[in-house]
């Protein structure tokens, strides 16, 4: 194994780690966010954070199976890392950034109803746990580490 896919394989396994720290965030902000989606006033927030929920989900998961179908077919050299599947991550820290400017600004609003702030925080709260972190150092990785970034921008 030469040195480039030895470093292919270190980049596949910190960002498997983040996907397992990032997952059980989506699991836990998404059920919340399904709630603000069907609070008057809060829907379309509530169905931006969902499908930010369910894009982040699907493209961990396929990067993850992407992975293990490489294992199964590997004969000494990686067959190829699928960092395509994770190309959603070469921005989504910028809008998971922007979502959480109009979380904290509602959550601030103090013309607003009590239990919708605190449903609000409790959303705020299950992002900044472990979602923002995973979500920062997986984008950040993409554009550093991988050519996938520069090709979805054009």
């Amino acid at each position: 194994m030469n040195v480039v896919s030895t470093a292919l394989l270190g980049l596949s396994a910190i960002i498997a780690l983040l996907i397992g720290v990032l997952l059980p965030g989506v699991q836990q902000v998404r059920p919340l966010a399904v709630e603000l989606s069907h609070t008057s006033g809060m829907a379309s927030l509530g169905n931006q954070i969902v499908t930010f929920c369910d894009d982040a989900e699907s493209s961990a998961k396929s990067f993850l199976l992407s992975l293990a179908d490489d294992a199964d077919q590997a004969t000494g050299e990686t067959a190829g890392v699928p960092y395509d599947s994770l190309a959603f991550f070469c921005d989504a820290d910028s809008k998971l950034a922007t979502l959480a400017g109009e979380i904290e600004a509602l959550v601030n609003n103090r013309r607003l109803p009590v239990v919708q702030r605190q449903r609000l925080s409790q959303i705020q709260g299950a992002l900044e746990g472990s979602l923002v972190p995973a979500v920062n150092k997986i984008s950040e990785l993409m554009r550093d580490k991988t050519d996938v970034c520069s090709t979805a921008a054009n």
